[in-house]
């Protein structure tokens, strides 16, 4: 490897008129940010957006590689590259897919989506999903189901799906890489999780055998643990089925909701994966959160569906980490984008989406309207882009990171107040079918506290949960509709409240707010 050169322009190179744009724009944040290096300089960028500064040895794929301790993507010519894409094509009434293509890099993105439709394939570097199993956290009834993994019929349905999806991409150099199940149920609760499901399988079924055999192994220990035996299973075989037709393109795993991301299960992907695919559900990136799974896993990361948009006359409830306007959506954008893009591990970034999504009180919202005209976000969203791309390229961190970092991971408790509620903002419009994570900064040692209780006011207290760790977060699921304070206590040894904290939301009817676009019914194995 032979990467010494800093680097410091952006992706393929901006049309004239656009690139001038964007420096005149540059200039208004040269106050508050790290001064870009270079802006003007024509570093060239291989056909795949890769850069030549950083150089490597060509595989005629995308790889992953170490540049100066810090993690990259490698293109198939052999250069250095940090995916940032833009996720959910399908809504576009338009088929004229190159001039879609040149919309997204004039926005900054240098990729595609997770869903990787056929039209791209050839024009873009994308990645494509693929559900192993039908347990998105966001499937209705009628087609989320648990899977004996352990079944022959189940394993050969398995390759049928898989081997559809990856052996007509197997020698496609615009591929990147698979995602699998996409905010998969793990430790969560829904059809009653998978250990009931287990418990219920036939003595006799393949599943049944094997839940009896570990039980009978295993008294005493809690039932959870099981969980790493069905991971075990169905990543390995996912990975044996994936790399008898495509021995190319890398494997980055399940697309976990930062949520519900237990060890024990992790542990069984390492062998199998090459990053760890993460959905977030913070507002501000969480360091502390990010930062630990690395050193935890030591695997790179891949930032898969980052949803996250801001309130509009038409659509007060909007999907996602939501800002109260356009404008202080531009702001939270960069913020996010920009520290996540220059952590050292972290090698790809998706953004949830490309085009509006109405639905019912709810809007799934993207950088195009409904007309596919886009909106004035844009330009906040491409100087981001940009500002992102060079600190991960230059190895630096922009100069907000450090009070994003103070102010905003939460762990950290502001010094002068032990007790402050981080998320949901005050004033929040949230949807009955999204779940909600309530999330706290709290010194339990400065206030003598022993446990963390999160509630919503109903004439009484009603609890959500209870933390007794950092970061102190609980998940509200399905609130119900109406306008409440939520409330987090600090309880003390004899459970008596030390300190408290309430913001008052508003909860709307309206669809489950996450992605179930890429998601045919009828298959086990569920693809694009």
């Amino acid at each position: 490897m032979q990467s010494e050169t800093k680097l410091s322009a952006f992706h393929f190179q901006f049309p004239k008129e656009a690139y001038q744009a964007l420096c005149t724009s540059l200039v208004a944040f040269a106050i508050i940010l790290t001064p870009i290096v270079g802006v003007g300089d024509e570093t060239e960028f291989d056909q795949y957006g890769g850069n030549k500064s950083m150089i490597s040895e060509a595989t005629g794929f995308f790889r992953l590689e170490k540049f100066e301790d810090r993690h990259f993507l490698v293109t198939p010519e052999g250069h250095g590259y940090r995916a940032l894409g833009i996720n959910h094509f399908h809504n576009m009434s338009s088929k004229d897919y190159d001039a879609a293509i040149q919309q997204i890099k004039s926005w900054g993105f240098n990729a595609g989506c997770y869903q990787g439709p056929r039209w791209m394939w050839e024009r873009y570097p994308y990645t494509k999903g693929i559900n192993l199993v039908p347990v998105c956290v966001w499937k209705p009834a009628s087609q989320f189901a648990f899977k004996d993994v352990f079944d022959p019929t189940f394993l050969t349905e398995m390759e049928t799906a898989v081997r559809k999806v990856v052996e007509p991409q197997s020698d496609n150099k615009m591929l990147i890489g698979y995602f699998w199940t996409d905010i998969p149920i793990w430790s969560r609760m829904k059809n009653g999780g998978w250990i009931k499901f287990y418990k219920s399988l036939p003595a006799d079924s393949a599943g049944g055998m094997k839940w009896r055999s570990w039980k009978a192994a295993h008294e005493g220990n809690d039932e959870s643990e099981f969980l790493a035996v069905i991971a075990k299973q169905l990543y390995s075989k996912g990975y044996e089925i994936v790399r008898r037709y495509d021995k190319n393109h890398l494997i980055l795993g399940d697309r976990y909701h930062q949520v519900d991301i237990p060890e024990a299960v992790v542990r069984e992907a390492l062998p199998y994966i090459d990053a760890i695919s993460i959905q977030p559900t913070s507002r501000e990136f969480n360091f502390k959160v990010f930062d630990q799974i690395y050193q935890q896993y030591k695997k790179p990361i891949y930032i898969a569906d980052h949803v996250s948009s801001y309130a509009t006359d038409a659509f007060p409830v909007t999907m996602g980490q939501a800002a109260g306007s356009a404008d202080a959506y531009g702001a939270y954008y960069r913020r996010y984008v920009t520290a996540a893009l220059s952590r050292p591990y972290m090698i790809g970034f998706n953004k949830c989406q490309y085009q509006d999504e109405p639905r019912p009180r709810l809007l799934k919202q993207g950088l195009l309207n409904v007309n596919e005209q886009p909106y004035p976000v844009v330009d906040r969203v491409r100087e981001a882009n940009y500002l992102a791309l060079n600190h991960a390229y230059e190895g630096t961190e922009p100069r907000f990171a450090a009070r994003i970092k103070n102010e905003e991971r939460p762990d950290v408790a502001d010094p002068t107040t032990p007790l402050r509620i981080l998320a949901p903002a005050s004033g929040a419009k949230l949807s009955t079918q999204a779940d909600v994570v309530i999330r706290a900064a709290v010194d339990l040692e400065k206030l003598g506290g022993r446990q963390v209780r999160f509630y919503y006011v109903d004439k009484q207290w009603k609890l959500i949960g209870r933390d007794e760790t950092a970061p102190f977060e609980v998940t509200w699921k399905s609130p119900p509709a109406g306008d409440w304070d939520i409330v987090v206590a600090v309880h003390g040894n004899d459970w008596k409240i030390l300190s408290k904290s309430r913001v008052s939301v508003s909860v709307a009817e309206g669809s489950i707010a996450t992605d179930a676009s890429d998601a045919p019914p009828s298959s086990s194995v569920d693809t694009d």
